[in-house]
C-alpha cells in the first residue's frame, strides 16, 4: 500500500533540501559545488613580504583580484589547490589595503557566486623618532628611539662626509641593541668619537620584528662633548717639589666615576701614596714618600679607558708631567754661631765654621735652595761696606742660592767662626769641598740668627 503525501508537505520538503544545499555549498540538483574563500579572519595583519593566504571551500585553478589603493600585485594557487597566494608590492606610506577577490575557477569549473574583500594590515616601515641633538649616556652608549619594536640596526661611523668606516653588520660592534624592555628602542655603541664634533653615524640597515625595513639608509648625527683637559699643581719651592708635598691633579670639568683614579695615573718611578678628591674637579695625591733629589713623571691615560667628564668628554692624549723632587738634605747657617750643619732628613750628619756677612753687608736670612754648583770660578765686584772693588780668582766649591750670595770656600781667609764676608756664606776650602759634594742642586738652605 503506498502512502499518498499531503501537496503542501512534499513542497516545503523540496524548499528545506534546497536550502540546505545551498548552505553547504551546492547550487540546485545536479549542478556542481559553488566556489567559496573560507578566510582569513579580517582584517589580516601580514608581516613583511608576507602574502594575503586565502583557503577555499575547494580545490581551484585560478583566481583574480583587485586591491584598493592600487597596488601591483601577483597571485598563485598553492599545491593541491585548496590555498590562494595574493603578494604585494606596498606602497610606502599605506598599510591597510583592500583585496577583492573577483573570480575564481574551480577545478570542477564552477565559478564564484559574488565577490569577496579582505581587508590586509601590512607592516610598517620603521620611522626614528629623533635624528638631531643625540649625544651618549653615561654608559657611552647613544640612544634611538623608533616608532615600532625593533629587531635589528646595523649602522657605520662616517668620517671625513665621505669614507665610511667598516663594519661588522649584527653581530660586530657596529650592531645595535635592542632595549629588552623596550624593543622600540635600541642602542648603539660606536666607540670613541672626535670630541667636539656632531658626528655622523650612517644607518644602513634597520628592521622591525614583522620584518620591515628602512626605505632608504640615513645619517644621524652625535654630538660629543668638548675635550677634558687635566694640570698638575705640585709646591713649587724654586722650581723644586719638597720631599713632604703633596700633588693635585686639576681637571677642567667635573669628573665621573672617581673611585678608578688609581687606574688613571702612572708614576714613574712608582710611587705609593692615597688619592682623596678635593671637590669634584681635584684629585690630590698624598705620597707615602717621594724619593729626594729625582725625576719624576705623573702620566694621565687618554681615552675613554681614563678619566672622563661627566658629560663624557675624555682626554685626547696621555698628559704626562715631569718634575724634580728636592734632595732630603738640609743646609742649616746659624748666624749668631757662625755654624753650618748638614742634615739628612732630620738627623744632623756634620758641623762647620762659618763666615758670613759683616754688619752693612748681611748675609740674608731665610730658606733658599742650592741653585747650581761650579766647581772653580772668578769672584769680582766691589765690597759693600768699604766701597773697594775686588777680583779673586780660582774660588772653589760655589754653590750660588740667591743672585750673588753664594757658599763657598774661601783660601784667602784664614779664621772662621766669626763675621767676615761681604754677604756670602765661606768656608775653609777642605770644608767648602765636604758641603760641595754632599750637597746636589735643590738642596735647602736655611740661614737664621
Amino acid at each position: 500500500m503506498r502512502t499518498s503525501w499531503p501537496r503542501w508537505l512534499s513542497t516545503g520538503l523540496l524548499f528545506s533540501a534546497m536550502s540546505v544545499l545551498a548552505v553547504a555549498g551546492l547550487s540546485c540538483v545536479g549542478s556542481s559545488p559553488v566556489v567559496q574563500p573560507l578566510g582569513p579572519k579580517d582584517p589580516a595583519v601580514l608581516s613583511w613580504n608576507q602574502p594575503l593566504t586565502i583557503q577555499w571551500n575547494q580545490a581551484i585553478d585560478d583566481f583574480s583580484v583587485q586591491v584598493t589603493p592600487a597596488a601591483k600585485t601577483r597571485s598563485s594557487v598553492g599545491p593541491g589547490g585548496r590555498i590562494g597566494y595574493v603578494y604585494l608590492d606596498q606602497v610606502d606610506g599605506t598599510t591597510e589595503y583592500h583585496v577583492i577577490v573577483t573570480d575564481a575557477v574551480g577545478a570542477n569549473g564552477a565559478h564564484l557566486l559574488e565577490p569577496a574583500t579582505f581587508t590586509v594590515e601590512m607592516a610598517r616601515r620603521p620611522q626614528l623618532q629623533s635624528s638631531e641633538g643625540l649625544q651618549r649616556e653615561m654608559d657611552d652608549r647613544i640612544r634611538l628611539q623608533w616608532d615600532r619594536p625593533m629587531q635589528q640596526v646595523g649602522y657605520r661611523v662616517v668620517t671625513d662626509d665621505t669614507l665610511v668606516l667598516p663594519s661588522l653588520p649584527f653581530g660586530g660592534r657596529n650592531a645595535g641593541e635592542v632595549d629588552a624592555a623596550d624593543p622600540t628602542v635600541v642602542w648603539i655603541n660606536p666607540g670613541p668619537l672626535p670630541q667636539e664634533s656632531d658626528v655622523p653615524i650612517r644607518i644602513e640597515t634597520a628592521v622591525t620584528q614583522d620584518g620591515a625595513p628602512i626605505a632608504a639608509p640615513l645619517t644621524i648625527a652625535v654630538s660629543t662633548p668638548s675635550p677634558l683637559t687635566v694640570g698638575l699643581d705640585s709646591p713649587d719651592d724654586n722650581g723644586w717639589t719638597p720631599v713632604d708635598g703633596q700633588l693635585a691633579f686639576v681637571f677642567s670639568e667635573p669628573v665621573r666615576d672617581q673611585t678608578a683614579a688609581e687606574e688613571w695615573i702612572h708614576w714613574d718611578p712608582s710611587i705609593s701614596g692615597e688619592y682623596e678628591w678635593q671637590d669634584d674637579q681635584t684629585l690630590v695625591f698624598k705620597p707615602e714618600s717621594l724619593p729626594g733629589a729625582q725625576k719624576i713623571t705623573a702620566a694621565v691615560s687618554s681615552g675613554m679607558d681614563g678619566p672622563r667628564s661627566q658629560r663624557g668628554g675624555f682626554l685626547d692624549q696621555d698628559a704626562a708631567f715631569q718634575f724634580w723632587t728636592a734632595p732630603d738634605k738640609t743646609i742649616d747657617v746659624d748666624l749668631t754661631h757662625q755654624s753650618m750643619t748638614l742634615y739628612e732628613g732630620d738627623q744632623p750628619v756634620r758641623t762647620l765654621r762659618v763666615a758670613t756677612g759683616v754688619r752693612g753687608a748681611d748675609t740674608p736670612v731665610g730658606q733658599f735652595r742650592v741653585q747650581y754648583k761650579l766647581a772653580v770660578t772668578r769672584f769680582v765686584g766691589i765690597n759693600t761696606v768699604s766701597r773697594t772693588r775686588y777680583d779673586i780668582p780660582n774660588v772653589h766649591w760655589v754653590m750660588p742660592f740667591m743672585g750673588d750670595y753664594t757658599i763657598h770656600g774661601a783660601y784667602w781667609r784664614s779664621a772662621f767662626g766669626s763675621r767676615g764676608s761681604n754677604g756670602c756664606v765661606s768656608l775653609s776650602d777642605a770644608d767648602a769641598k765636604i758641603v760641595y759634594d754632599w750637597s746636589p742642586p735643590g738642596t735647602l738652605i736655611n740661614i737664621h740668627d
